[in-house]
């Protein structure tokens, strides 16, 4: 469990820079599809 934590967290950090810089650049269909899918892999976030 503890070797998978800061993967996911890692993980969802990065996606929502890359949605930050989809947002900058307009590109507003694919924010939509990364930041769904962010919200959606929340729940799997384990934080100690």
């Amino acid at each position: 469990r503890e070797a998978h934590s800061p993967k996911l967290f890692y993980s969802a950090v990065g996606r929502l820079q890359i949605a930050y810089r989809l947002t900058t650049n307009g590109k507003f269909q694919e924010v939509i599809e990364k930041f769904r899918s962010i919200l959606l892999s929340v729940v799997l976030l384990v934080v100690e």
